[in-house]
């Protein structure tokens, strides 16, 4: 499969690169792409899929920061020369929190235990809970501290919280003293995040953005998060274009406040103009777990249509990181891990997703 040839170019012995591209700073270790991608390829069955997760892992591990924030990435060099990010502009909270599955996961499919991933699972645990603060059971986010780093979000988001679920359900499962309702932060993002509307992108004092946020309603409805699946499938169904999800729609134009802050933002040059990138571009990656939501949940008929978007505009771009919504073109770094990834996730079947799931 040619996803699956892709994959195989971007695994080192150190662990899964975003690309072997070398732009920007994608031909390193990443914790968020790393992780995803090997899941994916734990999802299509990949015999060699748990020897990729476990040496992310390793890498992000050995480099945890003081506070047990995992690396945003790692690179490694000739004769020992490393460099860790831990984020730009701020933290990238969501790193640590893709460690917490990728550590849970490994450890429910392997005969084995590593006491090292562990720790540093349970010390990104503590890390985490430090973003919650005020004991109500969501996620404060700071601006530009996730995957949608040149993107005015912040707050309390839908994605973070909803991959929160997952990564405490999981590092539960390494630990004596598991929470005993496993439905509690389910029930916080319910209640704050999602009203007669739909759900929201996400919510900060004085702040609601009625945006659609397209990697927290997919993972949202993978986790069926406070027994809302259909709610989230329903979204996601209505604001798929080109059989592909965007990361939020609509697109924020020239001329609206938000504008300013996208080009304040904007770290590499203006990427998100009004249908590319993060602002209404659509993403193989979401895409993929989407359709992987909607497969678990027996939404048989978005999830090929979603996996036919993914195939088809992987191949017509050669793994891009996004799709441009205005001209279906090829948009960002080529060959992206997660991308490739993503056709694993849309097309793996309900036993496959169960297995990798702990809840």
């Amino acid at each position: 499969m040619h996803a699956i040839h892709q994959l195989r170019q971007c695994v080192t012995e150190a662990g899964v690169l975003a690309s072997p591209d070398d732009a920007h700073n994608y031909r390193r270790v990443w914790a968020r792409d790393g992780i995803i991608s090997a899941l994916g390829a734990l999802a299509g069955d990949v015999d060699d899929a748990c020897d990729w997760l476990h040496a992310t892992l390793t890498t992000l591990a050995q480099h945890q920061g003081p506070v047990g924030q995992i690396p945003s990435n790692v690179a490694l060099g000739d004769d020992d020369d490393v460099q860790v990010s831990y984020g730009g502009n701020a933290v990238r909270i969501d790193a640590t929190l893709w460690f917490m599955v990728g550590v849970g996961v490994w450890h429910r499919l392997q005969d084995d235990v590593d006491e090292q991933l562990i720790s540093a699972a349970v010390r990104g645990r503590a890390f985490i809970r430090c973003w919650e603060g005020n004991e109500r059971r969501l996620l404060y986010i700071p601006r530009a501290g996730n995957w949608a780093d040149e993107y005015p979000v912040l707050g309390y988001t839908l994605y973070d919280n909803s991959l929160r679920v997952w990564a405490e359900s999981e590092v539960d499962g390494l630990v004596a003293n598991a929470d005993d309702d496993k439905r509690v932060f389910d029930y916080a993002i319910v209640q704050a995040l999602v009203d007669e509307h739909g759900p929201l992108a996400y919510v900060g004092p004085g702040e609601r953005c009625r945006r659609f946020c397209g990697f927290g309603a997919a993972l949202a409805a993978l986790l069926d998060v406070g027994q809302r699946k259909d709610l989230f499938l329903d979204v996601i169904e209505q604001h798929v274009r080109h059989n592909l999800v965007p990361a939020f729609w609509p697109p924020i134009d020239r001329g609206e406040s938000d504008y300013t802050v996208l080009e304040h933002l904007a770290a590499y040059g203006m990427r998100n103009t009004p249908g590319r990138y993060h602002n209404g571009g659509l993403w193989p990656v979401v895409s993929g777990f989407a359709a992987a939501a909607a497969r678990r949940h027996g939404r048989d008929e978005l999830a090929d249509h979603l996996a036919q978007g993914v195939d088809s505009h992987n191949a017509a771009g050669d793994f891009p990181e996004f799709v441009d919504v205005n001209d279906r073109s090829a948009g960002g770094t080529l060959h992206m891990a997660w991308s490739a990834a993503a056709s694993l996730w849309a097309h793996a079947g309900q036993d496959r997703l169960q297995h990798l799931l702990s809840r």
